[in-house]
């Protein structure tokens, strides 16, 4: 079963969404109780939990070679942006703490991935797949009008409440996905993200070096239990969007299924307010958050079906 998930790019390339949807909950969350107080302080975190797979290779699990200079420069510098994606998308949230409008910004990335891969790297598609990707960005497009309208966001307002942190992170998503694409078919997928992995912690130690945050080790070590549940996710994600691009046509398709991420958090939200409220728990900052989530879910399902069907046209053509 793990064998047919991890060789199918559609199968792989489903998880990130979803894993990532529980990870944008619980950051939520974390910024909500001002467990973390700043973005540099998540994104040491996720750096320093986000190396584990750098031991692999340590104890025999997978194999690393180093590839030509360049092809490792490129997958180092995939990790290093991957860093930054990280700490613009909490600053985001640090401005307006709402995972609904964060993560459908995010999504606007299915427009832009297929133009940056053929300037990047020389890549077209056939027409239904660019009819696929119209269908996404329809979805993408039309949860983002209904998320500024139902919040009464003004385009000033959405600029000043994370709306650059918000858009730089999407941007840099964009270009995680073109270097991944170009390093894998150029080298075997373990030597790759190992290399991309260490771009990650580069960028986290630098921050904790430059900027001393002397909450980060006393943090981790009371909380590690919940950084290791939330950060081992997050590696998950990680790897199968990695490996999801190594093995997908293009990386085009990888960002569709990213797309799915509004429309997982909407379902894991769902699932979890009215648990709270059959079972009648007190209400949490988990159930919290869930509630605000589900605002305008009508056309988050509405965005989820265009999104589905752009999904079968890329895969079946």
């Amino acid at each position: 079963m793990v064998e047919l998930i991890w060789n199918n790019w559609l199968l792989v390339g489903l998880l990130p969404p979803f894993l990532y949807a529980v990870v944008a909950l619980f950051d939520a969350c974390l910024v909500d109780s001002a467990v973390y107080l700043n973005p540099s302080e998540a994104t040491v975190v996720s750096a320093l939990f986000g190396a584990i797979p750098l031991l692999l290779p340590l104890f025999g699990f997978v194999e690393f070679s180093l590839p030509n200079w360049n092809v490792a420069l490129v997958a180092f510098a995939g990790g290093v942006l991957f860093a930054l994606h990280i700490f613009y998308y909490i600053s985001g949230l640090f401005k307006r703490n709402d995972t609904v409008l964060a993560e459908t910004v995010q999504n606007l990335s299915v427009l832009l991935v297929p133009f940056f891969a053929f300037f990047l790297i020389g890549e077209v598609l056939n027409a239904t797949h660019y009819v696929g990707i119209g269908l996404a960005g329809a979805g993408v497009l039309y949860m983002y009008w209904h998320t500024r309208r139902s919040k009464a966001a003004s385009s000033e307002s959405m600029l000043a409440s994370g709306g650059i942190e918000l858009t730089v992170s999407m941007l840099l998503f964009c270009l995680i996905l073109i270097a991944g694409e170009w390093v894998y078919q150029r080298t075997d997928f373990w030597s790759g993200y190992l290399l991309f992995t260490t771009g990650l912690l580069f960028v986290g130690i630098v921050l904790f070096v430059v900027n001393p945050i002397k909450r980060v080790v006393p943090l981790v070590r009371k909380r590690w239990r919940l950084f290791l549940f939330i950060e081992g996710i997050t590696t998950i994600g990680m790897i199968c969007s990695q490996r999801a691009v190594d093995i997908s046509p293009s990386a085009t398709y990888v960002a569709i299924t990213e797309c799915l991420g509004a429309y997982f958090i909407l379902l894991i939200s769902g699932i979890i307010f009215f648990a709270n409220k059959w079972f009648g728990t007190k209400i949490s900052i988990l159930t919290r958050v869930c509630r605000e989530q589900l605002i305008g879910y009508p056309a988050k399902i509405i965005a989820g079906l265009f999104i589905s069907t752009s999904i079968f046209l890329v895969y079946s053509y």
